[in-house]
């Protein structure tokens, strides 16, 4: 960009769309199942009690409405990731996750291979 007239610019490209699209299905994933949900409250609040986090146990998704909001949930991910990476070595998600139908299965293992690039 540096030296590029402003006029010259493609101002509809969106560079970290990939980006916020993962995380907003990691955030809708897990918020929509109610044991994970669950369980990735629980871990919140017990690392925030231990002051491991700070940023409070809300998961936040983007609103197309509202400006900035997937950089607001992007950073929300990344100050509780933490969480994410906890939530799938904890024992009742654990317990949990062979219970479910092949394709929930497979949807964790999607999700969570793009937890590791946290």
């Amino acid at each position: 960009m540096g030296d590029a007239d402003a006029s010259e610019m493609e101002w509809g490209e969106d560079f970290f769309s990939e980006t916020f699209d993962k995380a907003g299905r990691v955030i809708v994933w897990i918020s929509r199942k109610q044991k994970p949900f669950a369980r990735f409250q629980s871990i919140a609040k017990a690392l925030i009690a231990e002051g491991k986090i700070t940023c409070g146990a809300a998961m936040l998704n983007f609103v197309l409405t509202r400006f900035a909001s997937r950089v607001t949930m992007s950073e929300r991910l990344w100050l509780q990731r933490k969480v994410y990476r906890a939530l799938p070595k904890d024992p009742d998600f654990v317990m949990w996750l062979p219970k479910q139908k092949k394709a929930i299965r497979d949807e964790v293992i999607l999700h969570f291979v793009c937890h590791r690039l946290l």
